[in-house]
């Protein structure tokens, strides 16, 4: 074990750091793709979702989990 190394007094620094570099990367990367690849996928999305496969196999797992929305 190092002595006074990075992380050594909070192990989970490593891990928030992790995290926020990823969100920074995808922040930065969603923000040159623009807003018509947004579009895009929000539209392939909406089919999917819009799909009666889709629908009744919610269905199902709605019923199974209870009715809960």
């Amino acid at each position: 074990m190092r002595a006074g190394g990075w992380g050594d007094d909070y192990p989970w620094e490593a891990n928030v750091v992790g995290f926020l570099v990823g969100a920074g990367v995808g922040y930065v990367l969603g923000a040159k793709a623009g807003r018509g690849r947004y579009e895009q996928i929000v539209r392939a999305y909406r089919r999917i979702a819009d799909h009666p496969a889709v629908q009744g196999a919610a269905g199902i797992a709605r019923a199974k989990l209870g009715g809960r929305p």
